[in-house]
């Protein structure tokens, strides 16, 4: 928030949010459509599996637990 009170040029935060922190219904659809569409376009090769991370591959080695 003080980033974009800085671009604003705003003197307080409290500015920038009474102006900018306000999020009505179609902007939240939106949004919830965007994220949803990212999340469906994510191709099944590339997500990964939780035994593939580096805690769950020392844990199968006998590192930490």
């Amino acid at each position: 928030m003080n980033v974009v009170k800085e671009l604003m040029g705003h003197s307080k935060a409290e500015t920038t949010l009474e102006y900018y922190n306000q999020v009505d219904k179609d902007h939240e659809e939106k949004a919830a459509r965007v994220i949803q569409s990212l999340l469906e376009s994510v191709d099944e090769s590339k997500k990964t599996d939780a035994k593939m991370t580096p805690r769950a591959i020392s844990h199968q080695n006998g590192g930490v637990k």
